[in-house]
């Protein structure tokens, strides 16, 4: 939040910019990372530029960092500064009120629920009615139209503490009642509406397709679960990966169009353009979960745990993708690195678009999922191969180290120690198959450390 902040206060006037060009200066001019203490120091004097400064803070209640925001909401108005102005838009929590309540005024504190959004849903369910032609059969009878309002409203009402919920609810009870051709249809069908969101969630996820269900709730779990928000690019790339199947990346299971991922998963996810970071004239499409509420169900929903937590089981489907992925590209390069269209790695790389992201975090989501699972265990054996493991080092856009370019993938002065390796990424499991296959605990890594050295040194006491 603060580093978004900066950045578009700097480029609203030229002294603010200038605050920032000190703060970089600051910093060894990009060699260490500003202290979030310097940044809200640095915010302040830029809020004194400007004579009226309106933040506005959404979905609150959805941070993954919480309390850490809050933290730094209480610095900012502690400034007392009478350039801002604050607007927060969030769910009811405790945690959200103890810290905000005595930073403003009552006054100040709008609740968007009551007759207020009442009145907002009512004139949306009447207009929906009145416009889905699916409907019209009913149209001719005032009191059966007047019924369907009042059933949606009521169960939309459970759904306030979230609008967008609330609408979400509304549709899919729409889609409930076009099927029905009947007064009695119609009449079982008011019944049996769903009586909150995530039964909403759980009836959409059934009404996808057979076909697809499969690759809705990988999509899913990559989206609640992955180290960062991903690319449509990265995400379309998933459904081509399939670790039970003969041929782990098949081209075949690509979606022909991209945006078909939002057929796939209706009213679940969402696709926003942003500006892309090497080219002004491109938009960087990223995909997210529609809304927090999503998160909240796919965390409960028993499709989505298996035999274990959501977390875990989306850990574990995630990182059998990255490594199942990272050995399928390593198996490509190895077969065809004389080819000429390949011999540039950064036109190799741009084929791949989900490279950068399973080669920077496979290890973070193994952490999370366990080693002790078998299928993922044996993944990570292949990938641990001396060959395999590293091509995909030589291959990754985003590596530890910078490798020099000499028009070869598979050149390299020290090749990587699987051993070190292993131990730097806390996998005690892997660490003793490759000790018991004879590998040389004492050998020295790229980072000139040994598996003793590194495997303390990043937080793995244990190992």
């Amino acid at each position: 939040m603060l580093r978004s902040l900066v950045q578009q206060l700097s480029s609203q006037s030229t002294e603010s910019m200038k605050l920032v060009e000190n703060l970089y200066r600051s910093c060894g001019e990009g060699s260490s990372q500003a202290m979030d203490s310097s940044i809200l120091q640095t915010l302040e004097a830029m809020m004194a530029c400007f004579s009226t400064v309106y933040i506005v803070l959404d979905a609150l209640d959805e941070s993954a960092s919480r309390r850490q925001l809050l933290d730094k909401i209480q610095e900012i108005c502690s400034w007392r500064s009478g350039h801002l102005r604050l607007l927060i838009v969030s769910r009811t929590e405790g945690d959200l009120l103890q810290t905000l309540q005595p930073l403003m005024p009552k006054d100040d504190i709008v609740e968007i629920q009551g007759d207020l959004v009442n009145e907002d849903m009512c004139t949306y369910v009447h207009q929906r009615l009145s416009q889905d032609h699916h409907l019209r059969r009913w149209r001719k009878s005032p009191k059966i139209m007047e019924e369907i309002g009042s059933q949606l409203l009521q169960k939309a009402d459970r759904m306030y503490a979230q609008i967008q919920g609330a609408i979400v609810s509304v549709e899919c009870q729409l889609d409930e009642l076009r099927n029905c051709f009947s007064r009695q249809d119609l009449k079982d069908a008011l019944q049996a509406l769903p009586k909150d969101l995530n039964e909403t969630y759980s009836r959409i996820l059934c009404r996808i397709d057979k076909r697809h269900r499969r690759n809705a709730i990988k999509i899913l779990q990559w989206l609640a679960f992955s180290k960062q928000q991903l690319t449509l690019e990265e995400v379309s790339e998933t459904m081509a990966i399939n670790v039970d199947a003969e041929n782990t990346f098949d081209t075949d299971r690509w979606l022909e169009e991209e945006t078909d991922i939002l057929s796939i998963c209706p009213s679940l996810i969402t696709i926003t353009a942003h500006p892309h970071p090497h080219d002004r004239d491109e938009r960087k499409k990223m995909i997210k979960l529609a809304r927090f509420s999503v998160e909240e169900f796919i965390a409960t929903d028993a499709r989505f745990t298996g035999e274990n937590t959501a977390r875990e089981h989306a850990n574990m489907v995630i990182a059998e993708d990255c490594v199942g992925y990272l050995i399928h590209i390593a198996n490509t390069v190895q077969m065809e690195y004389k080819c000429p269209e390949i011999q540039d790695r950064q036109r190799f790389c741009t084929h791949f678009p989900l490279l950068s992201y399973a080669w920077g975090h496979w290890w973070y989501h193994v952490a999370e999922a366990g080693e002790h699972h078998e299928r993922l265990f044996l993944l990570i054996t292949n990938l641990f191969n001396y060959r395999t493991f590293e091509t995909c080092v030589e291959l990754a856009p985003v590596s530890r180290r910078q490798f020099e370019r000499d028009g070869s993938f598979l050149e390299r002065e020290v090749p990587p120690m699987l051993v070190v390796e292993a131990s730097r990424r806390g996998l005690t499991r892997l660490v003793q198959r490759l000790l018991d296959d004879g590998v040389n605990v004492d050998e020295y890594g790229d980072s000139c450390k040994t598996a003793l050295d590194e495997a303390p040194a990043n937080g793995h006491i244990l190992l």
